[in-house]
């Protein structure tokens, strides 16, 4: 009489294989589904890679060059520009405000594209946001140094584990820039494996916003895939 070869129970008479019918299901459970390879476009004007959504062909700073744009001579409501002011920082920040309200009007009466292209931070702006008047600043844990075992090899073997899936968006990597190995504490001294995930370039700059946010999530996802 045949028996199972995983779980040792005796096979029906009928059965042609050598697993019984339940282990069988296990197995096909176990098996990884494959995935979904996306081919990378690029910009026909500057040859920048674009993003699974863009249908246009072109980046957007190509797009105008040989598309006119929708808005070009047409001038702005006077109401929708005070709106967008007041929900850009105007409230907060009433100088600030008032600085966009220069710049907006003075466009409108030019009747060009509202965009703040070629104006430049001031001076006192620019210093405003160094290290710790940044909203992104982390106490400087940019420069600090990486352990001995964070390595190109180190880092590769990381992304055979996740296989060379972006753990957010599950995009596969098949050429160009490797993709990012994040540290999910923020903690660069602690490369633990069960510390570290796969992101792609675009996801890993979502990080450096909402940290608390992401580090939760990423260690439920490391949780989710070391039980699998």
């Amino acid at each position: 009489m045949k028996t199972c070869r995983i779980c040792w129970k005796e096979l029906h008479a009928t059965n042609q294989s050598d697993i019984c019918k339940k282990c069988s299901t296990e197995l096909k459970k176990l098996k990884p589904k494959p995935q979904k390879k996306h081919r990378k476009k690029f910009c026909e004007e500057c040859g920048k890679g674009l993003s699974r959504g863009n249908t246009s062909g072109f980046c957007a700073q190509c797009i105008w060059k040989v598309k006119e744009h929708p808005l070009t001579g047409r001038k702005q409501n006077v109401v929708h520009i005070e709106s967008r002011i007041r929900n850009l920082r105007g409230k907060k920040r009433p100088e600030h405000a008032e600085k966009m309200r220069k710049v907006y009007y003075k466009r409108r009466e030019g009747g060009e594209v509202l965009s703040f292209k070629g104006c430049n931070h001031s001076k006192e702006h620019r210093e405003r946001m160094k290290g710790s008047g940044n909203p992104v600043w982390n106490g400087g844990t940019h420069f600090e140094p990486y352990t001995p075992v964070w390595t190109e090899g180190f880092k590769e073997s990381i992304r055979k584990i996740d296989n060379h899936t972006c753990q957010v968006c599950g995009e596969v990597y098949t050429s160009g820039r490797k993709f990012a190995v994040h540290h999910i504490d923020y903690d660069k001294k602690n490369c633990q494996p069960f510390n570290l995930i796969t992101l792609c370039i675009s996801c890993h700059g979502m990080t450096l916003r909402s940290k608390e946010k992401w580090s939760t999530v990423f260690t439920k996802k490391r949780l989710t895939l070391n039980n699998k």
